[in-house]
């Protein structure tokens, strides 16, 4: 029998779980529970979540797009799935989540495939056995996103220019009459899960975060906090500046800009808190690309002398430059309209040809700070040319221009 053709046994179980999921609905219906969403024919309750029902096929970039500009039922807010929640859908439906390099992970898939009633409940709530894509963007390759695959409980990452499945989501259970009044604390709730992200990638810095950054609201794709830290935890921010933001974007959605309501307050902080140089707009030697300044000038440098280069530079009454992140990077061939990993788009795509060098970028290689997961000495520089990113020993020369966060 093929691993994706279903037996005798998994209709019979496909067929009970979509009767007692309807009888659920009923049940909740009776009691007055959830009206509106429960008979709205695009919207299904799975766990703590809604999710929208149909699935569509499209790549990770239109994907993030496409949630945020859906409306349906009457709400707004609906994102891509973190990898996280996908996999509660997994476990939720009785199967195991796994992954390449998982002790056992081929006998994991196996038994996913064989465990009749896993198959039977994700097919259920609206699944197909094929890839569904995360909002979740690979902290080492910014070109690459989470997927989960329903029919084996597999997850992976993938360059986000291929096409998968998407179901987006929303927090709650709320009515559109509890709308307005709940907002608030749907987006704070929504803040706590990027803390929490923080924490499973590094307790100390999230830990720090919250010590010094709290949440005051998000509206219009502005998310708003207040931070004013100091001493190490200022330099601890500002040091893992580029994997906060990244993580905001993949939370609140890409297009999300970070105001910090301390710059009112004082005109002289960036959106760390940190003070910053009243002549910024106007320095000769520093240039505002996105949420970061960049220094202007590039430098050819390996990525040892380009780390000690970075924390010794004393650019516009600053102290705290640093190499750019390879997410960071990739910030800005997405904004000079590239696309990550498709080099011969990118060159022949003259618009964004000509805005990488406006900005001050040459057709060469960039060293970002970040180190290769598996290969402490190799790094990941991207190719501005093509939008191209290959990791390469530490040892090799390429161009570098130095960062700090602020406005």
């Amino acid at each position: 029998m093929k691993k994706n053709q279903l037996t005798t046994t998994q209709n019979t179980n496909l067929i009970l779980g979509k009767t007692k999921s309807l009888m659920r609905i009923t049940k909740k219906l009776l009691e007055g529970k959830s009206k509106e969403l429960t008979t709205h024919k695009d919207i299904t309750l799975i766990g703590d979540l809604m999710w929208e029902k149909e699935s569509r096929e499209m790549t990770w970039y239109e994907a993030m797009e496409y949630a945020k500009n859906l409306r349906l039922g009457g709400y707004d807010d609906w994102r891509l799935p973190t990898i996280e929640e996908l996999r509660e859908v997994v476990t939720l439906c009785g199967g195991i989540n796994t992954t390449y390099g998982d002790d056992n992970y081929d006998e994991i898939l196996d038994k996913n495939i064989a465990n009749e009633t896993y198959q039977a409940n994700y097919k259920a709530k609206g699944f197909a056995s094929y890839h569904y894509w995360s909002s979740t963007t690979n902290a080492y390759t910014s070109n690459y996103a989470w997927f989960v695959i329903f029919g084996n409980g597999y997850q992976r990452n993938y360059y986000k220019g291929h096409g998968y499945d998407v179901r987006c989501v929303r927090a709650g259970q709320i009515s559109l009459s509890q709308k307005d009044n709940k907002e608030t604390s749907i987006h704070q709730k929504t803040f706590s899960q990027f803390v929490k992200k923080l924490y499973d990638r590094d307790e100390k810095l999230g830990r720090c975060f919250e010590r010094n950054v709290t949440f005051e609201g998000f509206e219009d794709n502005k998310l708003t906090w207040s931070a004013e830290a100091k001493g190490e935890d200022k330099q601890m921010l500002i040091t893992y500046w580029g994997l906060i933001n990244m993580f905001v974007k993949e939370t609140f959605g890409f297009e999300t800009k970070i105001v910090n309501v301390n710059v009112y307050k004082n005109e002289n902080m960036d959106l760390l808190g940190n003070k910053k140089n009243d002549n910024l707009t106007t320095h000769k030697d520093i240039t505002l690309i996105g949420d970061l300044m960049w220094e202007k000038e590039s430098r050819e440098m390996n990525w040892y002398e380009a780390m000690e280069y970075a924390k010794n530079l004393r650019l516009g009454g600053y102290d705290d430059w640093r190499l750019p992140t390879i997410e960071e990077l990739g910030d800005v061939v997405r904004l000079c309209g590239g696309e990550l990993g498709n080099e011969f788009e990118n060159i022949d795509n003259e618009a964004y040809q000509e805005s990488y060098k406006e900005k001050g970028f040459t057709s060469n290689s960039y060293w970002s700070s970040t180190t290769h997961v598996n290969y402490s000495y190799a790094a990941w520089p991207v190719y501005f040319g093509s939008g191209g990113q290959l990791y390469h020993r530490k040892s090799g020369s390429f161009y570098v221009r130095c960062v700090r966060a602020g406005q």
